[in-house]
């Protein structure tokens, strides 16, 4: 349809001779100026651009000129032709929007009031090439390249956008055409980038109301449908490592990242369960031995694009399952080979990358399974890796959760070394301490512990009968959770670990906040959600006003309160502990209590209950390496 191909030389002879008749005839549709403005003008630089060459192509996508009907007809007539070649000269104009050339926005009011006519000619041509089954193979694939590329050419600003997004259709043919952009694989193409893919990608790069869901209704309803074609586009881009730098590649990665954003859209959940975790973290360590070996520069772009996904998703659902899933397939081997190309990045995704370990990470490593994950990893890294993150950019971030997370995994020794041992009566007049195997259990929510049975109904009367039930439901409830018994018995070790060695702080803290307010009417507030772990003293009597909203399930919550009362109704008896975890996108508020006098009794003893602790850490990783214990 866009007839003889003129010669570049003699059209920009004529743009330099007389560029406004070029395109006034251009314009009043003398064929041999429409196809030199068409196929050449983006030759002449920016100059046409000023000149008006935009009217000329929107003057014949007006709106009113399309035919009602697709007829053979109407597809031969001259003003179709002329629509056509416009699409062509529009796709070209990308070449000047993406540089310095052109200010920002300088030509958002003409492609805003040109749009209604872009659009109804795209879908026109849409419905002419693309939808009918047994279309001709190469016009579909030219109608999809020259429709998406020139919409992708002109949306390139927010005012833009919103405009072309908020029209009724526009998404749905974008999806269609990103659906069938590879229906004809032998089928050659005559743009350089899947044009298709870059459409729909710039068209959600912005969050605007319901444009998720407009894209999963286009593709048929079916958001794993979606994810699944996404997917495959990606893995077929990363097949051949010495072309996985290439646009496509990127552009898809691009696309997975966008559709993926809301944390709770059934898009996010398609693609985690398409293992993409574990894919963009294979890519991410692919990506990282091809820098390290002087591979193609644009390889960049894939490994910013493979560690946004795992630094918007890492966090989805309960968080801790995937960060110990990307940990387990290289994600700190990808990390520390790509750190010495940190700073060519620009500034946001050069935080990106530092966030990931400065505060992603850190906040999962109350979870044993992941600093266990996190250790294993980090004692796998060889001295030339931790020789290129420690010249690197991240350096100061990376030792810092080395630090940490070194830190965690010896208070996971400490606590199998200490399983077992000072197990406490949970009778509140007795809390005698000694080896868990001395004690009788609860048979009915084998979670409390009696030293006798006298001590077994005492409790019974003074209030375990309620707490019973909750922790019976509670049992219930971690049957169907993914958060390990292992894990969860960590938080209630790690808590009073870290108020322990925290103790001086907290009471030099309490003296200073709360001078009038008895010790034991405060509790310990210790936020795991941020880095470092903030420490609180609160009063008891603020703890409802001063306890966030929480994701956990309503019978936690009223155990949470049951030991609350507990607290309050035995002052002196139990120091509380609230402890925030990071729950994927919510937060989960876990209670501990502290048996005994814990401000007055560890205030002078606190060295030597850690050095104790230590030592039984030691004596129990030598055990496990077959060594004698020795200390």
């Amino acid at each position: 349809m866009s007839g003889p191909t003129p010669s570049p030389s003699i059209a920009l002879s004529k743009f330099n001779k007389s560029p406004k008749k070029v395109l006034e005839n251009a314009k009043n549709g003398v064929l041999p100026d429409l196809l030199d403005v068409v196929n050449y003008w983006h030759l002449a630089g920016p100059k046409l651009l000023a000149l008006g060459v935009t009217d000329v192509f929107l003057h014949h996508l007006d709106a009113s000129k399309t035919p009602i009907n697709v007829t053979s007809r109407s597809l031969e007539s001259l003003v179709c032709r002329y629509a056509w070649l416009s699409l062509v000269g529009l796709s070209k104009f990308g070449n000047f929007f993406n540089d310095d050339s052109v200010k920002a926005g300088e030509y958002d009011a003409q492609i805003i009031a040109g749009w209604p006519g872009l659009f109804k000619w795209s879908a026109y041509f849409f419905a002419a090439y693309v939808e009918p089954p047994g279309s001709n193979p190469q016009r579909r694939k030219n109608a999809i390249e020259l429709i998406s590329g020139s919409w992708y050419s002109v949306c390139r600003t927010e005012a833009v956008i919103e405009t072309m997004v908020r029209t009724k259709g526009s998404l749905e043919i974008a999806t269609r055409m990103w659906i069938l952009q590879d229906a004809d694989p032998g089928v050659p193409s005559i743009m350089d980038i899947p044009s298709a893919t870059a459409a729909l990608n710039v068209l959600i790069k912005k969050h605007h109301e319901g444009v998720y869901d407009r894209v999963v209704s286009a593709a048929g309803g079916k958001a794993e449908h979606v994810a699944k074609m996404a997917l495959s586009r990606i893995r077929s881009g990363i097949k051949d490592h010495s072309r996985i730098h290439e646009t496509r590649t990127i552009l898809s990665m691009d696309l997975a990242i966008h559709l993926s954003r809301p944390a709770n859209h059934p898009l996010r959940h398609a693609f985690l369960n398409g293992n993409t975790i574990v894919l963009c973290t294979n890519i991410a360590v692919t990506v990282s031995q091809l820098m390290i070996s002087g591979g193609h520069p644009d390889l960049i772009g894939v490994m910013a694009d493979a560690f946004t996904y795992l630094a918007n998703c890492l966090p989805s659902t309960d968080g801790f399952s995937w960060v110990t899933q990307s940990v387990k397939a290289g994600l700190l081997t990808a990390y520390v080979d790509c750190s010495p190309f940190f700073a060519r990045l620009d500034e946001d995704d050069q935080a990106m990358m530092l966030e990931i370990i400065d505060k992603t990470l850190p906040k999962y490593l109350v979870y044993r399974s992941v600093a266990e994950a996190v250790h294993a990893s980090l004692a796998n890294l060889k001295a030339v890796q931790k020789g290129r993150v420690e010249s690197s950019v991240a350096k100061d971030k990376w030792r810092e959760f080395h630090r940490l997370a070194m830190d965690r995994y010896s208070v996971t020794q400490q606590a199998k070394a200490m399983k077992g041992k000072l197990a406490t009566c949970d009778n509140v007049e007795c809390q005698r301490i000694d080896d868990k195997d001395t004690f009788r259990r609860c048979s009915a929510c084998y979670t409390s512990l009696y030293c006798s049975k006298e001590c077994q109904v005492a409790a019974w009367k003074a209030g375990h009968k309620n707490m019973c039930i909750l922790k019976q439901q509670e049992r219930l409830e971690g049957k169907y959770q993914s958060i390990s018994k292992s894990d969860a018995a960590f938080w209630h070790f790690l808590a009073p670990h870290d108020a322990c060695r925290e103790l001086p702080s907290l009471l030099r803290l309490a003296k200073a906040e709360y001078p009038g307010v008895p010790l034991n009417q405060l509790y310990i507030a210790i936020d795991y959600t941020v880095n470092p772990n903030k420490f609180s003293v609160i009063p008891l009597a603020d703890y409802e006003t001063r306890t966030p909203a929480t994701s956990g399930s309503p019978n936690s919550e009223a155990r949470n309160d049951a030991l609350i009362e507990r607290v309050r109704e035995n002052v002196g008896k139990f120091t509380l502990l609230q402890s925030r975890i990071a729950n994927g996108q919510g937060l989960q508020m876990v209670v501990t209590l502290i048996s005994g006098k814990f401000w007055e009794q560890l205030g002078d003893g606190i060295e030597e209950l850690q050095k104790a602790m230590a030592k039984m850490a030691l004596n129990s990783w030598l055990t496990a390496q077959g060594e004698e214990a020795t200390f």
